[in-house]
């Protein structure tokens, strides 16, 4: 049988030499580092190096982010394995014959690391702890020779051009610097043994492969090498499929490697569970679910990359870079605020903490607007390109057509940078102009002086005659983007769906609608909300079902995020009301002034742990909204003295309609309710409680109980179906 043309022949070094063999060339960081730019001491150094001495290495774009942590360390340190595992490295058939680390980056990143941390404390000629320098004696002679190979790497891994190798090193260095003192401080003995027996007897088996034909091919090797690792998750895959994708288009290098930069930013850089759970199910629909039978014959592609990109034969980096820009902006508008501490687009607020909902309306509208809001700027860019270097040789648009049309070669770089700043500029100014009119409805409801309404409408009509020429551009980029795209009506909808959804509980087990919207196969914020609706709760456009409406209000405890849910729906314009965002002010609930807390109307300081109702306590019976400055007043007063003074419940009333209700018709009803006996709830007594200790109806536990014959509970409920019916 013919052999393939993929080659190896490896070696196993003991860890010390894997980790001071090969020095890192980075072309990607400003400056660059290549072997040109050794300092006369590393090659000093490689001269007294067993032959070839250094060679190159190359962390490549694809190489993930470094996660090991302290416990990590300490394990692989004292592993009981005589070998560390394998390590891959190619040498392709590229213009660059350096090798290419494929896989043990990690393990070469923490023994550089540690190399550096010690050699200043022990393995230094001078070391800052000279008498803990004798247990290390061994690996500080080889130290001595290769130090300018360890700090070299150390230093390239600490400035590395991609930037999430770099910053998860320097966090790993600081880890391992810690760690360093504290074993030097503990038992320094023992530690030398363990780190001596590290670098100086344990093993690296050096996978070395040549003839591979591209990068791509390395690429590939990648990821058949570590898909079934436990650290490459489906964020790496991502990004290696997408740089794999892009290197077989003969993309440079550079370009391959601001790629990776970008993703890692956007997609790995501590961005949240926003950006997790849609790199899994952008990762999912591009590559990995299975095919869809709708009907026999008829078949739906479980995956491709196209559902995303749909040029993705011609993916370029200007795509990428407008995805990314997408997505950290749908992020940023979830969390603006107006000066009054109100949410600026209070819909996607409501809808952000449920991340699989606010990725479905976020890619709803990147499929479905924004994309063709993209075409239609690049179109005018191309428009202006041609016009502007028109302009710049001094020759008619129709002479500079013509020689388009006759195949000339034309550099447009120039005129093309010119053409992408005029129009973000137009961009930017669009969003002003959004504002601006923002501001006229303001001024002219607070009846602003004439003078300042006619300053404002000059500056809207400024803006508007330089847009005269893109009369259609922004018909597709949505309002919550700057654009003219109002999606009050349609995001208001997908938010009470949304609502429904997590109060029906349930929302974590809806990534099929999301495969769907990314598929393309939901074509409306109506259908969208449709197939989120939960059953149970009766038509989107319907009431929801009283009975299903009363089952998750009782249900809703405080811990969960349905007494905030359900008390925001309350301040809700009615369902068919045509009023847009603007008339919707939820509640924003964190600690300090201007916001607000969940209130245990009778507070934990009064429960009776003797008493009935205890889990009521923490149901939504018992929860009510109010100003986070009146928290810690609430917290030790009674019920009955709550609702009853203006000092606690007195302004939340004119905010919020239940406990409007609660202060002006609840407490009212039961004010002259006789007392009654903290264990029972009733009246009478048939235990021989103490008469003393009765209490208001209001304040006892044992009335929050559903069905309970003074009804508290029941009127509670029954206020809030009342109000959210007409709304949610």
């Amino acid at each position: 049988m013919a052999g393939g043309t993929i080659r190896r022949d490896g070696e196993t070094p003991i860890y010390a030499s894997y980790c001071t063999d090969y020095c890192i060339i980075d072309e990607v960081c400003t400056p660059s580092m290549t072997r040109k730019d050794y300092p006369q001491a590393l090659q000093e150094c490689a001269l007294r190096v067993v032959l070839p001495g250094p060679q190159d290495i190359r962390i490549p774009s694809w190489q993930r982010k470094l996660v090991w942590s302290k416990d990590q360390i300490e394990k692989f340190l004292n592993s009981e394995s005589s070998m560390f595992g394998t390590v891959i490295m190619a040498e392709g058939n590229t213009e660059q014959e350096s090798w290419v680390l494929i896989d043990g980056l990690q393990r070469f990143s923490v023994g550089t690391a540690l190399l550096n941390a010690l050699y200043d404390e022990v393995l230094a000629p001078t070391p800052n702890r000279p008498t803990e320098s004798k247990y290390f004696a061994v690996l500080k002679k080889l130290a001595q020779n290769v130090q300018p190979v360890f700090q070299w790497n150390h230093e390239r891994l600490s400035n590395l051009g991609k930037r999430g190798v770099k910053n998860s090193y320097n966090e790993l260095f600081r880890t391992i610097q810690q760690f360093v003192n504290e074993k030097l401080d503990d038992n320094p003995e023992k530690f030398g043994k363990v780190i001596e027996m590290t670098f100086m007897i344990r093993q690296v088996a050096v996978d070395p492969y040549k003839g591979f034909s591209n990068t791509a091919a390395l690429i590939k090797t990648f990821l058949s090498i570590n898909s079934t690792g436990e650290d490459l998750t489906k964020l790496d895959l991502l990004r290696a499929k997408i740089i794999e994708h892009l290197e077989s288009r003969k993309l440079p290098g550079n370009t391959l490697d601001e790629v990776e930069n970008d993703y890692t930013e956007t997609f790995q850089n501590k961005r949240g569970k926003y950006f997790h759970d849609l790199g899994v199910n952008l990762y999912n629909t591009m590559f990995e679910l299975p095919d869809l039978f709708i009907s026999p014959g008829q078949k739906v592609d479980g995956h491709s990359p196209k559902y995303v990109f749909p040029n993705w034969d011609g993916l370029s980096k200007v795509e990428l870079d407008d995805f990314f820009e997408y997505h950290s902006q749908i992020v940023s508008v979830a969390t603006e605020t107006t000066v009054t501490h109100k949410w600026k687009w209070p819909y996607l607020a409501e809808i952000f903490p449920f991340k699989l909902p606010y990725i479905m309306i976020s890619m709803f509208y990147y499929k479905n607007h924004y994309q063709k809001f993209l075409a239609k700027r690049d179109s005018y860019v191309e428009k202006r390109k041609i016009e502007i270097h028109a302009i710049a040789e001094k020759i008619s648009l129709h002479e500079l057509q013509t020689r388009i049309a006759s195949g000339a070669i034309i550099d447009f770089t120039s005129s093309l940078v010119e053409a992408q700043q005029e129009i973000l500029e137009i961009k930017n100014k669009h969003y002003e102009l959004k504002q601006l009119q923002e501001d006229l409805l303001d001024a002219v409801d607070a009846k602003k002086p004439t003078e300042e309404i006619e300053e404002i409408k000059d500056k809207i009509t400024d803006i508007e005659d330089n847009e005269i020429d893109y009369p259609d551009l922004f018909d597709d980029l949505p309002d919550f983007l700057g654009g003219d795209l109002n999606t009050d009506k349609n995001i208001k909808k997908f938010y009470r769906a949304t609502m429904r959804k997590v109060l029906d509980g349930n929302i974590g087990k809806t990534e099929k609608i999301l495969h769907s919207v990314i598929r393309g196969s939901i074509q409306s914020v109506d259908e969208l909300s449709e197939e989120l609706n939960p059953d149970l709760a009766g038509q989107i456009d319907d009431p929801p079902n009283a009975n299903w409406l009363k089952g998750v209000i009782l249900k809703s405890k405080k811990k969960s995020a349905n007494p905030k849910i359900i008390f925001n729906a309350c301040l809700l314009p009615d369902r068919n009301s045509l009023l847009g965002r603007s008339q919707f002010n939820p509640m924003i609930y964190k600690n300090g002034t201007n916001y607000y807390n969940i209130d245990h109307l009778i507070a934990d300081s009064q429960k009776n742990p003797s008493a009935r109702g205890l889990l009521e306590l923490q149901n939504m019976v018992n929860l009510a909204p109010l100003e986070w400055t009146k928290n810690v007043l609430a917290s030790s007063t009674e019920c009955s003295l709550k609702l009853s003074t203006s000092a606690i419940y007195g302004t939340i009333k004119d905010k919020h309609p239940y406990c409007k209700w609660l202060v002006e018709v609840h407490y009212k009803n039961h004010e002259n309710d006789d007392l009654v006996y903290p264990l029972t709830g009733a009246t009478e007594t048939e235990t021989q409680e103490d008469p003393a200790t009765r209490i208001p109806p209001l304040d006892s536990q044992v009335n929050l109980r559903e069905g309970h014959q003074n009804s508290i509970a029941n009127e509670r409920v029954e206020k809030l179906v009342e109000i959210l019916t007409p709304k949610l």
